[in-house]
């Protein structure tokens, strides 16, 4: 598997194949918690690490906040420049930049930053490590994080190795294996419509909620809640995610 997956992954083919399932509404409850979460007033400046096609940044600039979306794929930015345009917009409400999560140009410039969906865990340990204090220098002080990652022990209770759905008017197969000596999760994505069939590769650490806690502390976040889902429930090994906020 190439070990930089991401830099192919996140392209045309994944937009048609993800972005049925995100519809308006969904976005707008998503974004909605983010605001809520992250304690932001209109008019604060907002991060949206790993943005993709700006599904929760478009939405979160019409409430009223000023947002910054960071990327690494051409495509999927181009995607969200395109319709912010058509949404007019501007430039000084809403901007997308291509960049590294890895690292950041910023320092204390953010009154809230969010990476929502999984969006975290594709490089090795020390480099999502390195993410988490990139974005502790990019947060201004008493400020919030909000990270939203797989609950692992469900996921893992869970899991399925294989299965198809229909998306974007393609047959999709993820076929996928769990790693529990790195935890991760490694998965062959194939896509097929008639003759035609495309291969894309996926790799992604999974944490508990005590290594994510601990990875935070390391990083310089000194506040830390958990939730399990997009109401602020409680977090525990049933829920159906790991929401993180941390207070810088």
């Amino acid at each position: 598997m190439k070990e930089e997956w991401y830099t192919d992954f996140f392209d045309k083919l994944y937009y048609e194949t993800y972005a049925p399932f995100e519809e308006e509404e969904r976005n707008r409850r998503e974004a909605e918690f983010i605001a809520k979460a992250l304690n932001i007033k209109p008019g604060e400046l907002v991060l949206d690490l790993a943005c993709g096609y700006g599904r929760h940044a478009l939405i979160l600039s019409q409430m009223g906040y000023r947002v910054v979306g960071l990327d690494l794929s051409d495509t999927l930015l181009e995607i969200a420049m395109n319709t912010a345009k058509a949404k007019n917009i501007p430039e000084d409400v809403l901007r997308f930049v291509k960049g590294d999560m890895r690292s950041l140009p910023w320092r204390e410039e953010f009154d809230g930053i969010y990476c929502f969906y999984t969006s975290f865990g594709y490089f090795s340990h020390q480099e999502n490590i390195e993410v988490l204090s990139e974005v502790n220098k990019s947060l201004k002080r008493d400020r919030w994080f909000l990270l939203d990652i797989w609950n692992r022990e469900r996921m893992i209770r869970e899991f399925r190795e294989r299965y198809w759905y229909e998306s974007g008017g393609y047959l999709v197969l993820e076929d996928r294996k769990l790693d529990l000596t790195e935890m991760e999760m490694r998965e062959r994505r194939i896509f097929i419509k008639g003759n035609k069939q495309i291969e894309r590769q996926i790799k992604i650490k999974f944490y508990s909620a005590r290594e994510i806690i601990e990875m935070l502390k390391t990083t310089g976040f000194k506040e830390i809640k958990l939730y399990g889902d997009y109401k602020f429930s409680k977090y525990d090994i049933n829920s159906p995610r790991m929401v993180v906020v941390a207070r810088k």
